[in-house]
């Protein structure tokens, strides 16, 4: 990277760490005013960590500005403060596309434009304006011309003026992302008439935006911004309601903004709803969250399962901190955490619980056919015995009849008479063999407990999901 888009970069990475340290100073203020409640200062803290991770993170990503493609300066725009217009504009100058629109000029005049740019990004006002104005002869209509010229008298004080630059320009976009560019001149526009406290002007630019499909939390913020200052506080606060808990970090740059001062009361009682009702949200989830650990636990499945320990783990120490959590915390536990707690962790619960019944069943069937298998082995023994015994005892009968001198015929008859009785002990012994089995069998309730508890985990992670669906948690 040399040359102008060093100097571009370097601007930007300066006046992005400039206005996070201005905002991160407005929430210091903020938070040792008299009478500010803990749960403001957590928001205004919370904001204050966020933003300078955000920064951090945008100025790491513009590190090679001939990799930012037009989608993804989309996203990095998400990362500064709402208030990013002035900062957009350098951003949009480190793009390829942006350098490719200025070389569709005569050599003389982008060579004209590039030493006026240079000389206005150094602040060397009245060098780089005139030269630029020399440029503008030579190509009368040179977008990049409009567009910094523009800008530049925007910032030097003269609004007016940069507004009729900035309008010009949309006579003369690029061929080739001319939507893009249009929606960025028109939010410089919209920012030129606040800086000129024009705000009727300013709502009806941010409108304009809209109308083109920019619907964008930080276009919102501003306009409702606008709206505040021009009188209009009930509009203004229809789009608060609906946006700011979108962007719950909104309400601590709102608190410190001056434009949002007529509204500060509402602000403060929105933030607090809106943090009363995620709360509530956030805390049936983890309680939800909760009963299936304690399946976990009774199965001894986060000793076991080095997976479903750190996601038992996670659940109590997310549950725990949740009385300190802050909105944009608690917005992250919605749209991130949860949904990536459920439904991997009630699954990896599931698949375990399923296998431990498939392995219960297969136990206690073994157990139970092992048992089944001795008793009747047994049994057939003691029949075999009991039928020996007697047989022994009725040919000992029937001899014992012959020696007394009973007809031998009698002596049979008798001998017939009693043999029904040796089914008695048989039948006894049968009975107690199967007493005994009955007592040592292992019924199915232990499978059909795990199956239930099986049932109250996905039940509980068909609830969270539809919770998730219902809230867009996602």
């Amino acid at each position: 990277m040399e040359g102008p888009s060093n100097n571009i970069h370097q601007r930007l990475v300066n006046r992005v760490r400039k206005d996070a340290e201005k905002w991160i100073r407005a929430f210091e203020r903020k938070k040792i005013e008299s009478g500010i409640p803990p749960e403001i200062v957590s928001e205004l803290e919370a904001t204050a960590t966020r933003l300078q991770q955000d920064i951090d993170h945008f100025i790491d990503a513009v590190a090679d500005p001939y990799t930012l493609t037009l989608p993804r300066l989309e996203k990095l725009l998400e990362l500064l403060p709402p208030d990013r217009a002035l900062a957009r504009y350098d951003l949009e100058r480190l793009t390829k596309t942006y350098d490719e629109i200025c070389m569709d000029v005569t050599d003389k005049a982008a060579d004209l434009f590039a030493q006026a740019e240079a000389a206005i990004d150094r602040e060397d006002y009245d060098i780089g304006l005139n030269v630029l104005r020399h440029t503008m002869k030579l190509a009368p209509r040179y977008f990049p011309g409009f567009l910094v010229l523009g800008y530049s008298t925007l910032v030097t004080q003269n609004p007016k003026e940069g507004l009729q630059h900035l309008e010009r320009s949309l006579g003369f976009l690029p061929h080739e992302h001319g939507e893009h560019f249009r929606q960025f001149v028109i939010e410089l526009i919209a920012k030129a008439h606040e800086m000129d406290n024009n705000h009727s002007n300013a709502v009806k630019s941010y409108r304009r935006l809209q109308s083109l499909g920019m619907n964008q939390p930080a276009i919102d913020y501003a306009m409702a911004r606008n709206l505040v200052l021009n009188g209009q506080k009930f509009d203004a606060l229809h789009i608060i309601q609906s946006t700011f808990p979108q962007k719950p970090e909104f309400f601590s740059f709102a608190l410190v903004d001056p434009g949002f001062a007529n509204v500060q009361a509402e602000l403060i009682a929105l933030l607090n709803e809106t943090r009363s009702e995620w709360s509530s949200s956030v805390e049936e989830v983890f309680n939800k969250l909760l009963s299936i650990n304690e399946i976990v636990v009774f199965y001894g499945l986060d000793e076991r399962f080095d997976d479903i320990k750190k996601y038992h783990d996670r659940v109590i120490e997310l549950q725990s901190s949740l009385g300190k959590t802050s909105n944009s915390d608690m917005q992250a536990l919605m749209s991130h955490t949860i949904p990536e707690l459920v439904p991997d962790y009630p699954n990896l619960v599931e698949h375990e619980l399923d296998e431990l019944a498939s392995i219960r069943r297969e136990e206690i069937s073994q157990h139970n056919k092992q048992l089944l298998e001795q008793a009747e082995g047994k049994q057939r023994r003691a029949t075999m015995i009991s039928i020996y015994v007697w047989v022994a005892l009725t040919v000992l009968l029937f001899l014992i009849l012959l020696l007394s001198d009973v007809p031998f015929i009698v002596a049979l008859m008798v001998v017939i008479g009693t043999m029904p009785f040796g089914f008695v002990p048989v039948a006894a012994v049968g009975r107690g063999i199967r007493n005994r089995v009955a007592s040592e069998y292992i019924s199915a309730s232990p499978v059909r407990q795990i199956k239930g508890d099986f049932n109250d985990v996905h039940w509980t992670k068909s609830d969270i999901l539809g919770r998730i669906s219902k809230e867009g948690w996602t």
